[in-house]
C-alpha cells in the first residue's frame, strides 16, 4: 500500500511546514529583512536598508533630543498624579514611552507656569496657592525620576503622593516607534 506512507509524508510535512516557510516569502522581521536588503550591496546602504526595514517592521527604540521638535506635549501635576499627554506630533514615530525628571523648584526659564500666584477652585471654595499646599505639607525632598508609558490615545500617568508639589519635567529619554 503506497497510498499509505504518501498520505503520512503529505501529513507530516503539512503540519510542519509553518516551522520550515519562515523567511521562504520574504522576511518575517526587522534582522531578516535587512540581511535580505543588504544582499548584494555595499556597506554604505546599510542605513537606508535599516530605514527602509523599520517602515516595513517597526519596533520601539530610543529617539534622539531632535524628536522633540517634532511633539508639543503638556504635563499635569495633581494630588495623588501626574499626567503627561503629547497634544501633536508632526513626526514619523509614534511616543511609546518617555524618562522624565521631576522636581519641586521651577523650571529655569518658565516664570510664567508659576503656582505661587494661582488659584486652585475646588468646588465653590477658592484657595491661593500657598494656602492650598499649606494643607499638604509633605513636600517631596528631592527629584524623581519615572519612566511613562504613552498609551494609543497619547497620555500616560503615573501615580504619586503630592504630585502637585512638581514644577517641573524635563524629559531625559524618549521612546518610539515608526508609524506606519
Amino acid at each position: 500500500m503506497i497510498i499509505r506512507p504518501l498520505f503520512y509524508s503529505f501529513v507530516f510535512i503539512f503540519f510542519y511546514s509553518s516551522v520550515a516557510t519562515a523567511g521562504w516569502f520574504g522576511p518575517s522581521n526587522f534582522d531578516e529583512c535587512v540581511i535580505e536588503g543588504m544582499k548584494g550591496q555595499d556597506k554604505s546602504m546599510v542605513r537606508l536598508v535599516a530605514k527602509m526595514c523599520e517602515k516595513k517592521f517597526p519596533f520601539e527604540k530610543k529617539l534622539s533630543f531632535d524628536y522633540l521638535g517634532h511633539i508639543k506635549y503638556e504635563w499635569i501635576p495633581r494630588q495623588e498624579s501626574i499626567s503627561f499627554e503629547i497634544k501633536e506630533n508632526s513626526g514619523d514615530y509614534i511616543v511609546t514611552k518617555i524618562m522624565a525628571s521631576f522636581t519641586t523648584e521651577e523650571c529655569e526659564g518658565n516664570k510664567s507656569n508659576n503656582l505661587e500666584n494661582a488659584t486652585i477652585k475646588i468646588g465653590d471654595l477658592e484657595l491661593s496657592y500657598a494656602d492650598f499646599q499649606a494643607g499638604f505639607p509633605e513636600v517631596p525632598k528631592r527629584d524623581i525620576v519615572k519612566t511613562i508609558p504613552i498609551t494609543r490615545d497619547s497620555t500616560g500617568s503615573f501615580q504619586i503622593q503630592n504630585g502637585h508639589h512638581f514644577r517641573c519635567m524635563r524629559i531625559q529619554e524618549i521612546y518610539g516607534k515608526y508609524r506606519k
